[in-house]
């Protein structure tokens, strides 16, 4: 929010160009104008506000419908509404550029194939001591039966612990070794 320019010991003496504009109600190219017709600035580049302002409406024509104009900040104001809407016009536009383009994909499509592929890593993993177990089994000369029961339930506690730790750490964990 910009000082109200009735209030002057509110507004600095001396401003940016960019500040000054705001006060204004107008754009930094448009004071660069002004600079270029005689608008006064300091040495240091700066604007005086007061002689900023006295040169202004000493040498700016204002429209005759508008006898009465809107304060500067209840300009700016709008000025910034008005860049706000834009730049949110501007980003629904690039999204959808995105969607287009294929780089945006509907979460609940990628929510889907994130769960059907988690399911299907599980039953690999369920599946693995089965598959496994003999062979294993065999080189080693033990027992299958309780090869395969200690490998399932390795495999087992290992899927509950991994289920228990919040998606939240494992992104985090990701984003570090990343």
């Amino acid at each position: 929010m910009f000082p109200n320019l009735d209030a002057p010991e509110q507004t600095p003496s001396a401003v940016s160009k960019g500040y000054f504009a705001r006060m204004l109600g107008i754009s930094p190219g448009r004071v660069s104008q002004l600079i270029e017709q005689g608008l006064p600035v300091r040495l240091d580049g700066r604007i005086d506000v007061d002689d900023g302002r006295e040169w202004f409406e000493a040498n700016v024509n204002r429209r005759a419908s508008d006898p009465d104009p809107a304060p500067a900040a209840q300009m700016s104001q709008l000025a910034e509404a008005r860049l706000a809407r834009e730049r949110a016009h501007s980003e629904l536009l690039q999204q959808k550029a995105a969607k287009q383009a294929g780089r945006l994909v509907d979460r609940a499509t990628v929510e889907r194939a994130a769960f059907e592929r988690a399911r299907a890593e599980r039953d690999a993993h369920i599946g693995f001591a089965a598959r496994v177990a003999p062979r294993i089994a065999a080189e080693l000369g033990v027992d299958t039966r309780a090869l395969f029961a200690a490998l399932d339930r390795e495999m087992r506690e290992h899927l509950n612990r991994l289920a228990d730790t919040p998606l939240v750490d494992l992104l985090d964990e990701e984003i570090e070794d990343g």
